[in-house]
């Protein structure tokens, strides 16, 4: 696979490690969705790869969306099998359960079938201006912020649920998460009882929105929209930014989201 974003090259391409964050909103946007995976399952304890091409988790359990890598600039053939090498290293016999990672890829990737790599599908990835002004949706879904272990603990078990995913509760979400300020967890409640989730990593100046979901039985009455709009406004003068799956789209439009790329999803099944 060719390239033009070459090493050294005396053209800005946008790519380099020395490119400013704030380049064009696809750089801005791929750096800050790149740490919404890693922040969280770092505080966690993971093990983490952050490189100029690829940043990498692996929590050592099944643990959803946190084991995850991310490509961070174009590679060409050599650059995808160093990639390929790093994830295979942080998933080898010392990192602990074989779990299933997920790949994400802002750009076209060879085919991986032949690494044991599934494709999942081709998300949207979406930025949202900053607008403080804009009224939250009308809802009747009462959301906070987890803010004790308590929290923690409804949060994960409703993430499981609602999203759903395969992993136990205990390994979604710790409370070594409330250590750090840059990730918030939101749930919201319909008479009590937790029927949505969302969070947000704060990084690279964006809102990186992630794990938007409302349980099957409480979808078709706003709840996604308000879910994401307190997941949007973590920071309201900030930018916001998210990937998106076809069906969630329209949702994601409604709150100002626009559509500026797909992404690729790869998922290795765990061992």
């Amino acid at each position: 696979m060719a390239t033009i974003y070459t090493d050294g090259a005396d053209l800005e391409h946008g790519w380099a490690t020395s490119t400013d964050v704030a380049d064009t909103v696809q750089r801005r946007s791929v750096l800050a969705l790149a740490e919404s995976t890693a922040r969280p399952s770092e505080v966690m304890g993971a093990r983490t790869i952050r490189r100029d091409d690829i940043v990498a988790t692996n929590l050592g359990r099944p643990a959803g969306y946190w084991n995850a890598a991310v490509i961070t600039r174009p590679l060409d053939g050599h650059g995808w099998a160093r990639a390929l090498r790093a994830i295979n290293e942080l998933e080898g016999p010392s990192a602990g359960i074989g779990s299933a990672v997920d790949l994400w890829s802002p750009f076209p990737t060879p085919d991986l079938r032949g690494d044991g790599w599934e494709l999942a599908g081709h998300p949207v990835a979406m930025w949202r201006p900053p607008a403080p002004r804009q009224r939250a949706p009308a809802t009747t879904l009462h959301i906070e912020r987890v803010r004790d272990s308590a929290g923690i603990e409804e949060w994960a078990r409703a993430a499981v649920e609602c999203y759903p995913l395969d992993a136990e509760p205990t390994a979604i979400a710790t409370p070594d998460l409330l250590a750090t300020d840059a990730v918030h967890l939101h749930v919201g409640r319909v008479g009590g009882e937790p029927v949505a989730v969302s969070a947000t990593v704060v990084t690279f100046g964006t809102n990186a929105v992630a794990l938007v979901a409302v349980r099957d039985d409480a979808r078709g009455r706003g709840h996604g929209r308000a879910i994401t709009w307190a997941a949007t406004a973590v920071r309201p003068d900030l930018p916001a930014t998210l990937l998106a799956s076809d069906e969630g789209r329209p949702v994601y439009e409604d709150l100002g989201y626009l559509a500026h790329s797909r992404w690729t999803m790869w998922i290795r099944p765990g061992r």
